[in-house]
């Protein structure tokens, strides 16, 4: 599919579920200023701290996973380099940012291109661990409570959800077997013999050689750090989601809505900052929960706003650490 029939496409995508919620929850101006006004100055200094301590913890996982490496990056440039990567990848169509991370590596750190692809692989099955994990943590901790009435099929989600996180956690121990997965997949169906088809056979092998230099125990280390990483992950969403409006929220009701957003973000299909997509998925998150349609998409929209404005000031920060570095 040509690359302009497909931003056209998530274009219209984004817009239709973006019209979707604002029209069919019935969302007002004053619905949306009041959110915006409940949040404050202290709730939004709160909120950076927060996402700033997340660059911290996948900086410091960085550092786990390129240790093998003939050089370590040092933790600021980790933490800026995630800090660009995040916001590269959230504001870019189709999560084409996810790409920048090994070439921010090999500019800031020194890292081989295939060393910084291995790292992105890892961290990515290890994020696919982690939502899995919680999002179980979540449907079955709502399960066993007061929704199992109304909502019978969260203690089914939740034990279905285990096992994409067992699924994720054996691939993430026979990561290099998947890479070479990949490079059969390239030579037998003929996708090898195009141009970049041969580049990519060449470079898979010297990926799937880093991902095998990462020991099981700079795994473990990164684990550890995606633990906290996580939690804060549901941390800064549930914060802002009460900090808008929605101050009934429990930790596993927070963690609910905030997973369904988590997920609607990382969709290939977003074009541009999760428009549309990510609103979808907060407002259908807390609606299942109960939550009124119009204070769910007000929070939608405020959090979403909150989200954006602060990745792109982390992001700037990084991006003037790392060249203020190469000068």
């Amino acid at each position: 599919m040509p690359r302009a029939l497909r931003i056209v496409l998530s274009l219209a995508l984004a817009s239709g579920l973006l019209a979707a919620v604002i029209l069919g929850t019935g969302l007002s101006w004053p619905d949306l200023e009041g959110s915006f006004r409940a949040l404050g100055w202290r709730l939004w200094g709160a909120s950076l701290a927060v996402q700033g301590t997340l660059y911290v913890l996948r900086a410091l996982r960085l550092r786990a996973l390129l240790r093998a490496g003939e050089r370590a990056p040092s933790l600021p440039s980790l933490t800026a380099v995630s800090a660009s990567h995040t916001t590269l990848a959230y504001f870019l169509p189709a999560r084409l940012g996810e790409a920048a991370l090994p070439v921010l590596l090999a500019r800031s750190a020194g890292t081989g291109a295939s060393a910084g692809t291995a790292a992105l692989l890892l961290v990515r099955l290890l994020d696919l661990v982690c939502l899995s994990v919680l999002m179980a943590a979540a449907c079955l901790s709502l399960g066993a409570g007061e929704l199992a009435v109304r909502l019978p099929w969260l203690t089914v989600v939740g034990s279905a959800l285990l096992l994409p996180a067992l699924l994720f956690g054996a691939l993430l121990l026979r990561s290099s077997t998947l890479v070479d997965l990949g490079t059969g997949l390239l030579s037998r169906t003929g996708i090898g013999r195009l141009a970049l088809g041969e580049r990519l056979l060449a470079f898979l092998p010297r990926v799937a050689a880093d991902v095998a230099s990462v020991d099981r125990r700079a795994l473990a280390v990164a684990a550890l750090w995606s633990a906290p990483l996580w939690f804060g992950v549901f941390a800064f969403w549930g914060l802002v989601a009460v900090g808008t409006g929605l101050e009934q929220l429990g930790w596993a009701e927070a963690t609910f809505g905030a997973s369904l957003t988590v997920l609607s973000t990382l969709l290939p299909l977003n074009l541009f900052g999760g428009l549309g997509f990510q609103d979808a998925g907060f407002a259908l998150g807390f609606g299942l929960l109960g939550v009124p349609p119009e204070a769910a998409a007000a929070s939608a929209l405020a959090t979403h706003a909150v989200y954006a404005l602060n990745l792109a000031l982390f992001g700037l920060l990084g991006q003037a650490w790392l060249s203020a570095r190469r000068r």
